[in-house]
């Protein structure tokens, strides 16, 4: 990995034990899955980075979309807590690297 704290002995292997954890506990958790993706990336493993990092996608188009189908969009969105502009960001950009 590339962060600085991975220098220290078994990080990786924490992060993923912990990044399956969190996704036990809430299957639909997108930081986790992000996380995981870049994870996925940084071991060159492309195509399990991909499926993740589109299920992130997925996932916030579903909420938005089920929270408008009553609603208008504008509506549908401030009710909704939205990823930080950073978040959806380094979402596409890891997906436009992947692409």
């Amino acid at each position: 990995m590339t962060e600085p704290l991975c220098d220290e002995p078994n990080a990786e292997q924490e992060c993923e034990t912990c990044l399956k954890k969190a996704l036990e506990i809430d299957d639909a958790n997108i930081d986790a899955l992000q996380c995981l993706g870049n994870l996925r990336m940084l071991r060159q493993k492309d195509d399990e980075a991909l499926f993740l990092l589109k299920k992130v996608v997925e996932i916030f188009d579903r909420a938005t979309g089920d929270q408008a189908a009553s609603k208008t969009k504008q509506q549908a969105m401030v009710q909704i807590q939205l990823p930080s502009t950073e978040f959806r960001m380094q979402t596409a950009r890891f997906l436009t690297e992947l692409e």
